[in-house]
């Protein structure tokens, strides 16, 4: 039931999220786009897919919670480690 319902939900407004990560952002870090990490969050094909939509959701995550501290150098953050690999 829970299953039928989040395919509705993709399948009603998927097409329709809105992608605030600029392009040059998403390819310098390789994060898939938010449309595709929701879909493949919930039915992923195989752990690499399912890995790549957990990072993007997780940077996301971060990124409302801590606006700006995804891009700040180390060297300006005591003691905090980057989210962002290098």
């Amino acid at each position: 039931m829970l299953r039928k319902t989040v395919r509705l939900a993709l399948n009603v407004f998927n097409k329709n999220i809105y992608e605030p990560l600029p392009k040059s952002i998403m390819q310098r870090y390789n994060f898939c786009s938010l449309e595709y990490a929701l879909e493949n969050i919930h039915f992923p094909k195989d752990m690499h897919i399912c890995e790549l939509a957990k990072n993007r959701l997780v940077f996301d995550e971060l990124l409302r919670r801590f606006p700006g501290a995804a891009f700040t150098p180390l060297s300006h953050c005591a003691g905090v480690v980057s989210i962002v690999p290098r």
